[in-house]
């Protein structure tokens, strides 16, 4: 994700980020976030060719294939009877 993070802001010439910008994502749902990032990642302000939306499409279908398959990983138990 810290990764993936930097590669979008070099994309953007916007500087690279420490790994501690993921922890604004700790208290997050991550249907809210996944949601968010396909809503900016699908937008078609700029898309300037059909070849760029149908590869969008596809890294989409990936993504969310991948975060299906591997949900247990974000998976976090309930914890009783703490305080």
């Amino acid at each position: 994700m810290h990764k993936f993070h930097n590669m979008v802001n070099k994309h953007k010439n916007i500087k690279e980020c420490p790994i501690t910008i993921l922890d604004q994502y700790n208290d997050m749902s991550l249907a809210d976030v996944y949601n968010k990032f396909i809503k900016v990642f699908s937008s078609r302000g700029n898309i300037r060719m059909l070849a760029d939306t149908m590869h969008r499409n596809m890294l989409i279908q990936e993504i969310t294939s991948w975060l299906i398959a591997n949900k247990h990983i974000f998976y976090r138990p309930a914890i009783i009877g703490s305080k």
